[in-house]
């Protein structure tokens, strides 16, 4: 099962032919800190897919686009925060085995 990211309106998402900008990191905050959850990917502007199990607890998100290490800072990272989340309608997070 995936899921779809909405970007917020306000956010610019200036997309290349670069496919590092095509993979994202999911990220969560807790504790004012993001933490790494899961990875995406950018299927067109403003919009990442990504599996239901990652996002299927209510969170703050934002998805990192171009980060090749997650530890540091490399100057190449975008910063997007998610305004929605669309889960699957028939996503069972108590049947993950079965998609």
């Amino acid at each position: 099962m995936r899921v779809f990211l909405l970007f917020s309106p306000s956010n610019l998402l200036i997309v290349t032919k670069s496919l590092s900008l095509s993979q994202i990191s999911l990220q969560y905050l807790s504790g004012g800190s993001y933490y790494h959850t899961c990875g995406g990917t950018l299927i067109r502007t403003r919009w990442v897919m990504t599996a239901a199990h990652c996002v299927d607890t209510s969170r703050t998100w934002r998805v990192v686009l171009g980060d090749h290490d997650i530890y540091n800072q490399e100057g190449r990272e975008q910063y997007m925060s998610v305004s929605a989340v669309y889960i699957h309608p028939n996503w069972n997070s108590n049947s993950v085995a079965s998609g």
